[in-house]
């Protein structure tokens, strides 16, 4: 059995730079060089590599455009232009669910402010993990609402 060679930092960067330049995120280019995301952000601080990582997601943003151009316009993939219109067209195209509403009447703005200052942090968690059982029961539909100490 053959003992694999050791992989060094230069070759493990030029993968990272031909998988971001296919689109990968830097999460995903990193795994796949065998690297951690620490490891790749410590090789950022390298201005060199920095510059050509930066020009690797450039490439990559400039082919999906173009490729989602390509689909839009010679494909006639309507989805593909509806994609590319609200997203680069946005005040134009933009995704608008909208529904007017008329009020007549009145609406009472009741709030309740509670004063919790004189409790403890035992007591508060205490009384946080019985509102939450008791909203667990009421979302299953067996709970009643009982008043919890200090609200009113």
């Amino acid at each position: 059995m053959e003992i694999p060679k050791k992989v060094n930092k230069k070759e493990r960067q030029v993968k990272i730079l031909k998988a971001l330049e296919k689109g990968c995120t830097r999460t995903a280019a990193a795994g796949y060089a065998g690297i951690t995301r620490m490891t790749f952000y410590n090789w950022m601080e390298v201005k060199a590599f920095a510059k050509h990582v930066i020009q690797a997601e450039a490439n990559a943003r400039v082919t999906m455009e173009l490729s989602l151009a390509d689909l839009a316009v010679n494909q006639k993939d309507r989805v593909a232009l509806f994609f590319w219109l609200q997203n680069r067209a946005r005040d134009d195209w933009k995704n608008v669910s909208k529904v007017d509403v008329e009020h007549s009447g009145h609406v009472d703005h009741n709030v309740t402010h509670y004063d919790f200052s004189g409790y403890t942090k035992e007591e508060l968690k205490e009384e946080a993990v019985k509102v939450a059982k008791q909203l667990e029961q009421i979302a299953n539909g067996s709970g009643n609402i009982k008043p919890v100490k200090g609200i009113k």
